[in-house]
């Protein structure tokens, strides 16, 4: 089986923008930031021998607020900067959807994709959803936090307060 580090997108992988005191994702290609070292990082964390896949909620598509193809444009750049395996997208807004974290769909479908060890293998992200969906899908979890943050409901395995903490806590397997 193989062992696997879930991502976050947006917060996590790239920047957000602040747009009225809130984080909002990118909202086109031209504004997408990734967050610094997250590609050598995330090349350290395959030498490990871990798949890297990003699980993202996009509800702004059913929003309107953006269409799904600029979120696709700017999930291809994502998958072409950075050593994915593979990225999964829950467009919906609400609670009805398998796929939509804090549910564990996405990882599920992951799961039987590539052949996952989720017992051995990490959810990382910056919202309580994030955490949330890792839980359920028997990961381990590593929130990050920032001052956006909403109170967490559940508690991760471990906090930090930049990515620079991560891969010393996943090679070290805690």
């Amino acid at each position: 089986m193989n062992k696997c580090v879930f991502w976050d997108r947006d917060g996590t992988i790239n920047e957000v923008r602040i747009v009225d005191g809130k984080s909002q994702p990118p909202d086109c290609v031209e504004h997408l930031r990734l967050i610094f070292g997250i590609r050598q990082l995330m090349d350290r964390i395959c030498k490990m021998g871990y798949l890297n896949i990003v699980v993202t909620n996009q509800p702004d598509i059913e929003r309107k607020k953006t269409t799904a193809e600029e979120v696709e444009k700017i999930n291809k750049a994502i998958l072409e900067f950075l050593p994915l395996d593979d990225l999964y997208m829950c467009p919906h807004d609400g609670n009805w959807c398998y796929c939509r974290k804090p549910k564990a769909g996405m990882l599920l479908m992951a799961k039987e994709k590539y052949n996952i060890d989720l017992k051995n293998s990490w959810m990382i992200g910056d919202r309580y959803k994030d955490i949330e969906a890792g839980k359920s899908a028997g990961c381990k979890t590593i929130l990050i936090t920032n001052e956006f943050r909403s109170l967490i409901p559940c508690t991760p395995d471990y906090i930090v307060k930049s990515i620079n903490e991560i891969e010393e806590i996943i090679y070290n397997g805690y």
